[in-house]
């Protein structure tokens, strides 16, 4: 059985949705279930190793927070600011733009993920996750609310890819915690992004070049699209009139950046 290439295209849809919400768009709530489907595909089940996981993730990780720190200072000259005032200790985990968070954290877990084999423990992962969340859920500063959200997703699709439908359970108990003793909006996202995840995905498309395509461009949308939604922000757009802008823009940076990744080797750094 060949790739499913739904994974593709919702991979790229979610990274829309992303877009949407950083636009701060009408429904942007909901617009950030797309961050939820991204991290259960965390738990897709990998043969990478160390050095290729770090290639994956630490390498982009690190070149657009280059990228991102140098726009930052550009800005901040322009505008006759200190270059550097914006820097924070966070960033040694988040990156210069605080949506970068979650690679390095990927890597993490995917590290964790790797000696675990039980079932069992398999599933008590995202319920242990959403008892931490509820726990520490005062702590709003980053980079811990951005690991506490992406527990319970990343954990869930850990349990899909490894026991099926089984993860119907885990994941109607995170969702009594999660709901039941915190009605946050955030908690009403991670419960209904990875539960639409687990029911789109069931879904199965046959690979063809366009879902490739889509799967090359979608983390290019994901890491690039905050240029354009700052891009728009100098503009003066916002809201609906920005995501309009980000969207399209946002389409054509991944494709220029996916066309030079293609024919040069040294652009592979970009995702």
């Amino acid at each position: 059985m060949g790739r499913n290439a739904t994974i593709d295209y919702l991979r790229l849809i979610a990274a829309f949705a992303i877009v949407w919400f950083h636009a701060n768009a009408p429904g942007h709530s909901i617009a950030y279930a797309g961050l939820a489907f991204f991290l259960v595909l965390l738990g897709m089940p990998s043969r990478a190793g160390i050095a290729d996981r770090a290639r994956r993730l630490l390498r982009p990780f690190l070149v657009w927070s280059v990228i991102y720190g140098a726009a930052r200072i550009a800005l901040s000259l322009a505008r006759g600011e200190p270059s550097f005032d914006w820097v924070e200790p966070s960033m040694l985990f988040t990156g210069t733009q605080l949506h970068l968070w979650f690679l390095p954290f990927a890597f993490v877990v995917g590290q964790i993920y790797r000696v675990i084999t039980s079932n069992h423990l398999v599933m008590a992962i995202p319920i242990a996750g959403a008892a931490l969340a509820l726990i520490f859920a005062q702590v709003n500063q980053p980079p811990f609310a951005q690991w506490l959200y992406g527990i319970v997703p990343i954990g869930l699709g850990y349990c899909y890819f490894r026991c099926g439908a089984l993860v119907v359970f885990p994941w109607a108990v995170c969702a009594m915690l999660l709901l039941g003793f915190d009605w946050a909006s955030d908690n009403l996202t991670i419960v209904l992004g990875t539960g639409l995840s687990f029911v789109l995905l069931q879904l199965r498309l046959p690979q063809t070049a366009l879902s490739d395509w889509a799967a090359r461009i979608s983390m290019l949308v994901y890491l690039g699209h905050m240029l354009l939604i700052g891009f728009g922000q100098v503009l003066g757009l916002s809201g609906l009139m920005l995501a309009l802008f980000a969207i399209p823009a946002t389409l054509l940076l991944s494709f220029m950046l996916d066309q030079l990744r293609r024919r040069a080797s040294w652009a592979a750094v970009l995702a």
